[in-house]
């Protein structure tokens, strides 16, 4: 049998933004045609489903419905679903969840302790989010169970959670070593350690995700092989200005845009290219100095920009300060996160 593993999709991401919305219509009509044309009939969502754990909004209810929800009736498609921390109010309990109150007849929802069922006679362990309530029960339920395959909204240390910054906090993924392989969502970006695949979101949330691959899996129970579908669109674009350069300026319309001016010798040559990015109606457009992302990563010591998660770690490793610099981090990156958010909103 195979299983459409799906990551997490964030519905109301960025305060239920319909530029958001629009985007991700697209990348389900396309999973849902790919899925059609496949014959596949199940989805294995791995948590998160919505953004906001403690509302969720009247325009995302009205909008997911329409794009997602419904089309799992009308395409005759069968979701399973376990809860992630986004979609539990509190985060000691996941008792309160919006994926138990918001379920359809179409879900098979796991929302407080492990579960395992069954798929043509493959056994799959399913794994909520873990939390003080049921620690325990998860640990010895990894320890003594026989299924093969385990899936769930795992926070594992030593995992990329975005391209350049890894998790130094969490559980161990040793403490599911048992299983021949395990799924999770949780962490945006795609990696793979021993047994544990990390599947990534299906598209990009904000501009952390530009230029990472996002998409959804396909996971044949029989067999054990898994394959990634990409999706084919993005909303983040970086450009790289170079004066004289060859340019589909279609490739920039409905999204959001960073030009980076490698070489501008001639001002009027490079207002031109603005106009012609700007006639294209992007969302946003931002000009950035190709010497000041240089001059910004020498002061920080990074040789290699890959993220602005990697360069705000850097700064925090860097300075001579006498506190945590773990905590500092992850207080500082989660600010970040709910920046970006608010901006894309906006």
């Amino acid at each position: 049998m195979k299983l459409v593993l799906l990551g997490d999709t964030h519905l109301g991401a960025s305060k239920s933004s319909d530029i958001i919305h629009d985007y991700m219509e697209k990348f389900y009509d396309f999973m849902f045609s790919y899925m059609r044309e496949s014959e596949l009939t199940d989805i294995v969502q791995l948590g998160d489903l919505y953004d906001e754990r403690k509302v969720v909004y009247f325009n995302t209810l009205h909008r997911a419905r329409k794009y997602f929800v419904n089309r799992l009736v009308q395409e005759n498609i069968h979701m399973t679903v376990f809860a992630g921390n986004h979609d539990v109010l509190f985060k000691n309990t996941n008792r309160i969840s919006s994926v138990h109150l918001l379920r359809e007849a179409t879900m098979t929802v796991v929302d407080i302790g492990p579960q395992t069922i069954d798929f043509d006679g493959t056994s799959i362990d399913f794994y909520p989010w873990i939390n003080a309530e049921n620690l325990d029960e998860s640990v010895k339920y990894a320890r003594e169970s026989k299924s093969k395959y385990a899936m769930g909204h795992f926070e594992f240390v030593g995992f990329p959670m975005h391209p350049g910054t890894i998790a130094d906090h969490g559980m161990s993924h040793s403490l599911f070593k048992k299983y021949e392989q395990v799924f999770s969502g949780h962490y945006h970006t795609i990696s793979h350690q021993d047994n544990t695949q990390y599947i990534g979101t299906p598209y990009e949330l904000n501009w952390s995700d530009c230029d990472d691959a996002k998409g959804f899996w396909v996971f044949d129970t029989d067999t054990g092989e898994k394959e990634f579908i990409r999706n084919p669109y993005t909303l983040f674009e970086k450009v790289s200005y170079v004066e004289g350069m060859s340019f589909d300026f279609t490739q920039v319309k409905d999204k959001y845009i960073k030009v980076i001016a490698i070489d501008k010798t001639d001002p009027k040559k490079f207002q031109k290219f603005l106009d012609n990015v700007y006639l294209q109606k992007p969302h946003d457009v931002k000009v950035i100095e190709s010497s000041i992302v240089a001059s910004v990563a020498e002061a920080v010591g990074v040789t290699d920009v890959v993220s602005t998660h990697q360069m705000i770690a850097t700064v925090i490793d860097n300075m001579e300060v006498d506190l945590d610099k773990v905590k500092l981090k992850n207080y500082v990156l989660e600010f970040y996160q709910e920046a970006m958010s608010l901006d894309n909103s906006l």
